[in-house]
């Protein structure tokens, strides 16, 4: 499936699922099939590169919410039940991991953890990368600044 390509500005692809306005939209998948016998196929969401200016952005995101909940993003890496689970890499200039906010609500928890092991589990580690002719990045851990409202007593 492919848009078409042009010499000011490429097409636009869109694949969406059906809309409801009583129960819920339908659901978009795109899977690689299963294999009983080798490797199964990879799926990779990239953009285009740029020679002469900006590449484009990749981004994913869920639906909010009026009323509920708003949706969730999963990226899990795959379970093995005889070697390594698949590993999660998340790398970038500037990688930033945020609760979401919730203006009248509870906000977002965000959780490091290694899983349940048989064997031996992950490590966990918060390293800064070397710096070279400066000064390497420091660990900051911060918590929440808590506010009492006074009841009148």
């Amino acid at each position: 499936m492919t848009s078409g390509a042009g010499t000011a500005g490429g097409g636009t692809l869109s694949i969406s699922s059906g809309a409801s306005t009583v129960g819920a939209g339908g659901v978009v998948e795109i899977s690689t099939p299963t294999s009983s016998t080798g490797d199964t196929g990879s799926i990779c969401f990239t953009s285009g590169t740029a020679e002469s200016g900006n590449s484009g952005n990749v981004t994913i995101c869920a639906g909010g919410s009026e009323v509920g909940a708003a949706g969730a993003i999963s990226l899990v890496a795959g379970e093995s039940t005889s070697d390594a689970g698949g590993d999660l890499r998340v790398a970038g200039g500037a990688v930033s991991l945020t609760g979401g906010a919730a203006p009248g609500g509870v906000t977002g928890s965000l959780s490091c953890a290694t899983a349940i092991a048989e064997g031996n589990s992950g490590d966990l580690s918060l390293i800064t990368g070397d710096a070279v002719g400066g000064i390497a990045g420091s660990i900051t851990i911060t918590t929440g600044a808590f506010s009492h409202r006074d009841p009148g007593y």
